[in-house]
């Protein structure tokens, strides 16, 4: 009886710390989101593009939590033309899997 009081008075607490930091948290969504991938290979140092990416995530005080970013595969674009984007599509598997998502 008394460690069911004392599970009861825990739940009490932690709700009443917890609920109002629930309550100020708020999911951001960004379309056309901006990204850079930058890598390197024995030929040449390589940076692609795309400017279609989704971001969510859920913003409460200093902490975003639930990422998600998803870029359609075939909207990176590549500096160094269109060989280095037709292999990153290939090693990507973009017929298969058209969206990456982290």
């Amino acid at each position: 009886m008394k460690t069911t009081k004392n599970v009861i008075g825990l739940d009490l607490i932690l709700t009443s710390l917890l609920l109002p930091q629930l309550s100020n948290a708020q999911k951001t969504t960004q379309k056309n989101t901006t990204i850079i991938i930058s890598g390197t290979s024995p030929m040449h140092d390589w940076e692609m593009k795309s400017a279609t990416s989704t971001f969510t995530g859920l913003v409460a005080g200093n902490a975003i939590t639930n990422v998600s970013l998803t870029v359609p595969v075939k909207t990176l674009s590549a500096e160094k033309g269109k060989i280095m984007e037709k292999k990153a599509y290939e090693a990507l598997k973009s017929d298969k899997a058209p969206e990456a998502s982290v």
